[in-house]
């Protein structure tokens, strides 16, 4: 990134507004600008590191003019020195027709983003395996709301994974930037057995139009540092606090569905099973559970699931 770029940076403050069922039509473009930096912290069993992925230039790929994505993952570790280690580093293709974002997938261009969808609209992410008691990848558009950037309205997608799906998107989807849960397609684990995927938290967004796009002022000014606070955002409907938390923490729906909670610690073992019964607002106690890094799945009637990250103090 240049000085003159870094001279740019202005701290923005989210703010949702409620739009129609059809939602609002935004009037920026509908994809990446000019030095477009997302950042990404991870978790995995016994692993967590940072992911950096930077729109470098473009390039003619089947004869379409791409954007070349340079992703850098780097994972912390405790042997000496302690720290950043790299991990890996590739490179992603994606382009724009109008509204619709496309990816490249195992030489094939298949629909990323839909920033055009209506609510109940579905696209296939064009993965489809039978790994793990998977399928077809579909995303369901579930609501449409809207997002003030700078004075600009972006459009912004609620979407769920059907069930089964081998790869999926699921949460808020803003125009212009992309999933607020990691930009490209993660994988799904269908069955029962230990969940071994990355789970993914974004920190922060740039680029030379829309400055920065937050959770919290830090994760923008140093996204590499080995801080584990996380703010939680109710950006699928689903909002939770504190985190870390001692001994009991809330969780509010913002939409009003029937879950299926599920904790698990980090080999994979269920030690709490919930529901909610569509109440909007419910307490966990996790007073007795040892301190450390959990994972909560929260599964819909349809098989659809979300997955979140609770740190135990």
């Amino acid at each position: 990134m240049t000085a003159k770029i870094i001279h740019m940076k202005k701290i923005i403050i989210l703010s949702f507004v409620i739009a129609t069922a059809l939602g609002t039509k935004a009037q920026t473009t509908p994809w990446i600008g000019q030095g477009a930096i997302w950042n990404y912290k991870f978790w995995n069993i016994g692993i967590n590191g940072v992911v950096k992925i930077e729109y470098t230039h473009d390039t003619i790929l089947f004869g379409k003019t791409c954007q070349i994505l340079k992703t850098t993952e780097d994972i912390y570790t405790q042997s000496p020195p302690i720290g950043l280690v790299s991990s890996g580093k590739w490179n992603d293709y994606t382009y724009n027709n109008g509204d619709t974002v496309f990816y490249l997938n195992n030489n094939t261009f298949n629909i990323l983003y839909n920033f055009g969808a209506q609510v109940n609209d579905k696209w296939d992410l064009g993965v489809d395996t039978s790994d793990m008691n998977c399928s077809k990848s579909i995303v369901k558009v579930d609501s449409i709301s809207s997002l003030m950037i700078n004075s600009n309205s972006h459009r912004v997608l609620f979407t769920s994974d059907s069930a089964n799906s081998s790869v999926g998107i699921t949460g808020a989807i803003i125009e212009h930037i992309g999933s607020m849960n990691y930009l490209f397609p993660t994988y799904r684990n269908c069955s029962q057995g230990v969940v071994d995927f990355h789970f993914y938290s974004f920190s922060c967004f740039q680029d030379i139009t829309t400055s920065f796009l937050l959770v919290t002022p830090a994760e923008c000014e140093n996204p590499y540092h080995v801080g584990m606070i996380e703010i939680s955002e109710d950006t699928d409907g689903i909002h939770y606090f504190p985190n870390p938390v001692e001994d009991k923490f809330n969780i509010t729906f913002l939409k009003k569905k029937d879950y299926r909670i599920f904790i698990y610690n980090l080999l994979g073992e269920k030690i709490i099973e919930i529901r909610n019964q569509k109440k909007q607002s419910i307490d966990i106690d996790i007073s007795d559970l040892p301190t450390g890094i959990y994972f909560a799945t929260f599964e819909n009637s349809l098989g659809e699931k979300i997955n979140k990250k609770i740190i135990k103090k």
